[in-house]
């Protein structure tokens, strides 16, 4: 077996030869169609976890996505958790459960716009040049250069 473990040839078949009767040992089962997929079934679930009501969770993860706009921190979490809405488990609903504990206890933070930002794109617009200035349309977003 060390032959077979360490430079061989027959050393992916001698490892996955290992691992299979490990996993067969701990009552995992390979798969009928692809036999390097092993499964673990608990009380007729599978592994993945029981699966929740999908409104209830786009709902939540749709309010995160509005706080998103003022809280930057919440992003990258956020958008994990959005993966998961077309068939959310538990463990996702866990997961949105605990980024809103995380807003209980931070509810003074956030981004404020304060009139800096007005007088800054007030000057932007003094220092760019009309023939440069780039105005997106209302109805249909079509950009139309030199409008403003």
């Amino acid at each position: 077996m060390k032959k077979a473990l360490y430079g061989l040839k027959q050393t992916p078949r001698a490892w996955y030869d290992m691992l299979s009767n490990f996993l067969i040992s701990q009552h995992f089962s390979k798969g009928a169609v692809d036999p390097t997929l092993f499964t673990w079934h608990a009380r007729n679930d599978l592994l993945l976890g029981k699966q929740i009501d999908a409104t209830l969770y786009r709902g939540m993860i749709g309010s995160l996505m509005y706080l998103t706009s003022s809280r930057p921190d919440l992003i990258y979490a956020v958008c994990l958790c959005a993966r998961y809405q077309a068939k959310p488990t538990e463990k996702n609903l866990q997961a949105v459960k605990r980024i809103f504990r995380y807003l209980k206890g931070t509810i003074n933070m956030g981004l404020i716009m304060s009139s800096v930002t007005a007088q800054q794109a007030k000057l932007d617009l003094e220092l760019i040049p009309k023939e440069k200035r780039l105005e997106i349309g209302k109805c249909n977003g079509r950009l139309n250069p030199g409008k403003i």
